[in-house]
């Protein structure tokens, strides 16, 4: 334990110098604390929220389109986009703009490189980051509260409405594409139903499935009744006694069925007739292909109209980019300076320095000179 007497020679300039000691940091305590009166309030306002999924804006989520479960909470990536918004040049300027922070920082207009320094002077007041919770934080410090509290909502509106912004973007693109895809689709289809009119023109087709049923029938019933007549004109030829008009009437109906049947079956690529099994045949295969075509393409279309409704739907909700947890208010409390802090910090410091001014001093007047010249 040091003695007073060895104790004594380091307190005793310390007790003559008491009064330029105790004068000098009452002098620090006053002026701190007038500097401290005169400097502006700063009030600070935030608010929390989290990243909402941006499964809530999409279509094949929100109508079942897919087996996955729908997410309501934003990823790590999701909180990036988030970041990344928040940090951008766009949104400080969108706050400049809005709540004239030009003139809140005092900044020439006039000045057109001023611009940086004036972010960086909002960026030092706007605090936004993610916390230990993955919560987004915004805050803003102002000397007007409740424009402190304008700016952390503008702030997180804008961000929010970004995020949006961005995803009814990709869905504009996917509505654009189905769009473009339907009207290609109908182009075909009217392309499909100019080649079969003027196929069903060309090889005297109608309704294929009826068509072809009743050319079947026809034909096997018009040799079933032409058998028949050519069997009973043999029959009545071979007969004594058969009146004239009998035996005609027997052989008109034979060349009646015979040029029907010729009709039905005619090989002529010149035939006109809808009932003829060789044109038909000729232009069903072709007919079948391109209706087969449009039927497809029809079925693509309505399809793609369907989708394109449930798009269009989703672009037209109003989905969430955010889930708000804590909304921002008007702050009742000083957030800086910190007067008294300041007072006592200035206080320490002038008290510490007259200590160390005192021992300085005392140590700089008792040392003896004499002895450099002697040893020099």
């Amino acid at each position: 334990m040091m003695s007073t007497k060895n104790t004594w020679p380091v307190l005793r300039p310390l007790f003559k110098k008491r009064r330029f000691i105790i004068g000098l940091t009452l002098i620090a305590m006053i002026l701190s604390a007038i500097i401290s009166l005169l400097l502006p309030v700063y009030y600070e306002s935030e608010t929390r929220f989290l990243a909402a999924s941006p499964d809530l804006g999409k279509a094949e989520k929100i109508f079942g389109l897919t087996g996955n479960d729908m997410q309501y909470y934003g990823t790590e990536d999701d909180r990036d986009r988030l970041l990344s918004l928040a940090e951008s040049d766009r949104l400080i300027d969108y706050l400049i703009d809005s709540f004239d922070l030009r003139t809140y920082y005092g900044v020439d207009t006039s000045n057109l490189k001023i611009g940086s320094n004036l972010r960086g002077s909002v960026s030092s007041d706007l605090t936004i980051q993610k916390d230990e919770r993955d919560a987004i934080r915004i805050k803003m410090v102002h000397k007007d509260p409740k424009t402190a509290r304008d700016i952390v909502v503008a702030a997180r509106n804008f961000i929010e409405k970004e995020v949006v912004h961005f995803q009814k973007q990709s869905q504009l693109r996917i509505i654009e594409t189905f769009q473009q895809s339907i009207g290609d689709k109908k182009q075909l289809i009217g392309s499909y139903t100019d080649t079969l009119q003027k196929l069903q023109q060309e090889f005297g087709i109608i309704d294929p499935s009826v068509q072809s049923e009743m050319i079947a029938t026809a034909i096997t019933g018009t040799e079933a009744s032409l058998a028949e007549a050519r069997g009973r004109l043999i029959n009545l030829k071979n007969q004594r006694g058969v009146p004239r008009d009998s035996l005609r009437k027997v052989e008109t109906r034979v060349e009646g069925l015979s040029a029907k049947l010729n009709q039905l079956t005619s090989d002529s690529l010149y035939s006109q007739s809808y009932s003829n099994i060789n044109r038909f045949s000729e232009g069903l295969p072709r007919f079948e292909y391109f209706n087969q075509l449009r039927g497809g393409m029809k079925s693509d279309i309505s399809n793609e109209i369907r989708r394109l409704e449930f798009y269009q739907s989703a672009y037209a909700a109003s989905p969430p980019g955010i889930h708000l947890i804590e909304e921002a208010a008007i702050p009742d409390q000083k957030s800086a300076p910190h007067r008294s802090l300041i007072v006592i910090m200035s206080v320490l410091g002038a008290f510490i320095f007259s200590i160390l001014w005192v021992w300085a001093f005392e140590s700089f007047k008792n040392f003896e000179w004499d002895r450099l010249r002697i040893d020099g």
